[in-house]
C-alpha cells in the first residue's frame, strides 16, 4: 500500500478516535479504554510515518512559522504522552501500590492533557490545513462561488464552536476550575458530536489562518 495512502488513513482513524474519546459520557469506560488503546497505537504509527521530522527538528533556519509549528507539535506529542501516562494510572493494569494511590493525580492529569490535547490536537491539523485543501483540490472542481461557499461555512462553524466552548465552560476544566465534566446529553449525541466537531473546527479556523497571516508578515 502506497505510504501515502496509510498517512490518510491513519490522520482520519486518528481523528475519529479523537472525537470519540471525547464522547466518554456516551461511550461509557470499557470502550474508552479500547479506543483509547487503538488511538495510541494509531499515534505510534503516524510518528514512525513521520519520522523526519525528529531528523530534522534541530536542523536548518528556525522562522516564526516554522517555530509555530515546532510548538504546536511538541505540545501535541506532550498532551498525548501525559494522556497515556494518566490513563495507565487510572486503569490500574499493572496493579502497583505507587499507582493505586496516585489516582486522584492521574484523573486531573487525564482532564488536564484530554481538554488541552484537543486544543493542540486540533490547532495541529489546522497548520496542516492546506494539505487537506491540496488533496480536495485535485479531486473537486474549484471555482469562485464554490470557494466563498466553503469559507462561509468554516467561518460558521468557527463562530458556533466559540459559542459552544463558552456555553460548556471549557476553560474551566482546562484550568481546573472544576475538576468534572458536566455536559447536557438530553440533546442527543448528534449534538454532542456536532459541538466537538465545531470547537474543533474553532481550533482549526485560528491556526490555519493565524499561519497564512505569519507566513504572508514573514515574506515582507
Amino acid at each position: 500500500m502506497n505510504k501515502r495512502i496509510i498517512k490518510t488513513v491513519t490522520d482520519i482513524m486518528m481523528t475519529i478516535g479523537l472525537f470519540m474519546l471525547m464522547a466518554y459520557p456516551l461511550t461509557g469506560n470499557a470502550l474508552h479504554m479500547w479506543i483509547g488503546i487503538a488511538e495510541f497505537i494509531l499515534f505510534a504509527v503516524h510518528n514512525v510515518l513521520n519520522y523526519k521530522w525528529y531528523r530534522s527538528i534541530f536542523k536548518g533556519k528556525y522562522t516564526p512559522v516554522r517555530i509555530m509549528y515546532i510548538i504546536t507539535d511538541v505540545l501535541t506529542i506532550l498532551s498525548a504522552i501525559a494522556l497515556f501516562i494518566s490513563a495507565v494510572i487510572l486503569s490500574d493494569c499493572f496493579g502497583l501500590i505507587i499507582i493505586r494511590s496516585g489516582k486522584a493525580f492521574g484523573r486531573v492529569l487525564h482532564l488536564l492533557s484530554a481538554y488541552w490535547g484537543f486544543m493542540f490536537m486540533s490547532l495541529h491539523i489546522g497548520l496542516h490545513w492546506n494539505t487537506v485543501c491540496s488533496a480536495a483540490g485535485r479531486r473537486i472542481k474549484t471555482n469562485t462561488v464554490y470557494t466563498l461557499i466553503l469559507r462561509t461555512a468554516s467561518i460558521l462553524i468557527a463562530v458556533f464552536g466559540a459559542y459552544v466552548f463558552i456555553k460548556n465552560d471549557i476553560l474551566s476544566y482546562m484550568f481546573l476550575k472544576k475538576q468534572f465534566v458536566n455536559f447536557n446529553l438530553l440533546h442527543g449525541k448528534a449534538v454532542f458530536f456536532a459541538e466537538h466537531i465545531a470547537m474543533s473546527g474553532l481550533w482549526i479556523f485560528i491556526s490555519h489562518y493565524l499561519s497564512k497571516i505569519v507566513k504572508e508578515k514573514y515574506r515582507k
